[in-house]
């Protein structure tokens, strides 16, 4: 059985899109802003920018898609605790949070059996129902999401780790290093995932060109 991958091009230009709007331009505002007009200009100008994506793509398509519904949802309650108390630590210290709450939601929706990165897969490809249904395709989800909860653990460890020795290397750890963890850990899951659908004879292949 084969699986079709989409076009190369089509994949990373969303891929990066997604990572531009929900990671790259909010942190942006934030180091752009925050000494220039203050703590709470910065977060507010970062949540609206994040709702106003969603909007505009919810707009656009009728759906959200789950990556950015999940960013939106994190940054929203980032920049609710951090203008309560004022603080640029409390909004850097959430990610590291952050980080621990997302692996504990990729492990206990992949032991549960319905897997997040299943649902955030779908982003990205078109799984008809028959393949998804096949358990080793399942399992395979499953796994590579307990591999991610892993690897959030890590970088919540390494950016607390930074945080700890002052804001702006918190700044920097959140813009240098967490990206370099991300990309890293995208690759692993990547052949994470080769390895468990091969176990199923199952290989990945790019969509043969429309005629």
């Amino acid at each position: 059985m084969v699986m079709y991958l989409p076009a190369l091009r089509p994949t990373v230009k969303t891929a990066g899109r997604l990572v531009v709007e929900s990671i790259v331009v909010p942190w942006l505002l934030m180091a752009t802003l925050l000494h220039t007009r203050g703590l709470d200009t910065a977060l507010l100008c970062a949540l609206g920018w994040s709702w106003l994506v969603l909007l505009v793509r919810w707009k656009g398509k009728g759906r959200l898609p789950g990556t950015l519904m999940l960013t939106g949802g994190l940054l929203l309650a980032r920049c609710s605790l951090s203008l309560a108390t004022g603080s640029a630590f409390i909004y850097l210290l959430q990610p590291v949070i952050g980080s621990v709450v997302m692996a504990s939601i990729f492990v206990g929706t992949s032991l549960a059996g319905r897997p997040l990165t299943l649902t955030l897969a779908r982003d990205f490809i078109d799984l008809p129902a028959h393949l998804i249904d096949r358990p080793q395709v399942r399992r395979m989800f499953r796994n590579v999401g307990l591999f991610w909860g892993a690897t959030r653990l890590v970088d919540a460890g390494v950016s607390f780790g930074f945080l700890h020795l002052s804001v702006d290397y918190g700044m920097l750890s959140r813009a240098l290093v967490s990206p370099v963890l991300l990309a890293l850990s995208i690759g692993a899951c990547f052949l994470l995932g080769r390895r468990g659908l091969a176990s199923d004879n199952i290989r990945l292949s790019r969509a043969p060109a429309a005629a």
